[in-house]
């Protein structure tokens, strides 16, 4: 039983709350009154295909939402949503969004899913009958289903369906299962690797601060020329006052300290 029908800038309407009942409920009007147009969603609801031209002039996405409880199918649908790993309290909210970009998405109680599971859920909600057909009895699923609700069958039917749902929830576990332990292999294969290039490297204790004083001295090459230049012409040619000299000497060795640590030991 569909309990509710919300539209908004679906066709020609701007925004509709439909909330039919639990009993008949019939829509009557003349022709292009939009009866169709409600037929319509409910069937884009059930899985039919959608097309950009059903978002009204004007917007950029139609949303069409619906809500159903299940009754004469409730047991197929439980099934359904327990293969689906979907939660399921006896409602369902079905939203679909078509964008006039031509993005068509699907939620199910807030989760994604597929057309073609839009559209095998539809089958257990929702029968459209238009004028000299009957859409649902032409389809192979709904043959099945008539045969399945024989009581000689039923019993039969209903265990299968569970233990189908049994392996389809044993074979996820199995994947997941499988993928984890996919990803340890990688991960102890890149440790591994890790490891050996560490041992092949064989880095030693103080090794990373040498190197680190090593750059500083690569990349300061032109200042460590000028400071010690400079020293060396003060040592040489500087004021013959040996407290000036020396004033002057440990400017420049401070200098090259701080691009060169090995330069505090003159100090």
């Amino acid at each position: 039983m569909i309990t509710s029908l919300r539209l908004k800038d679906y066709a020609l309407v701007d925004e509709l709350v439909l909330e039919p009942g639990g009993k008949l409920c019939l829509l009557t009007g003349e022709t292009g009154a939009g009866k169709s147009i409600l037929v319509d969603a409910v069937g884009l609801l059930a899985g039919n295909r959608a097309e950009t031209e059903m978002v009204r002039t004007g917007a950029e996405e139609a949303v069409i939402e619906g809500s159903f409880r299940p009754s004469l199918n409730a047991a197929e649908v439980a099934v359904l949503m327990r293969s689906w790993d979907l939660g399921y309290e006896g409602e369902l909210v079905i939203r679909r969004r078509i964008q006039r970009s031509g993005r068509n998405t699907v939620t199910l109680n807030g989760a994604a899913i597929t057309l073609a599971q839009l559209r095998e859920l539809g089958t257990l909600l929702v029968e459209i009958h238009g004028q000299n057909q009957s859409q649902t009895l032409l389809e192979e699923e709904t043959h099945r289903r008539i045969l399945d609700a024989l009581p000689s069958v039923s019993p039969a039917a209903d265990a299968l369906r569970a233990a189908c749902s049994d392996l389809s929830q044993a074979l996820s576990r199995w994947r997941n299962l499988s993928r984890s332990e996919a990803e340890r292999a990688q991960r102890l294969d890149l440790l591994c690797f890790q490891m050996e290039e560490i041992d092949r490297v064989a880095p030693r204790a103080g090794e990373e601060e040498e190197l680190l004083a090593s750059k500083s001295r690569l990349q300061n090459v032109e200042r460590i020329a000028e400071a010690a230049a400079s020293l060396h012409q003060i040592l040489a040619e500087g004021d013959p006052c040996v407290r000036v000299l020396l004033s002057d000497a440990t400017r420049w060795i401070e200098t090259l300290r701080e691009v060169d640590p090995d330069w505090g030991a003159y100090l």
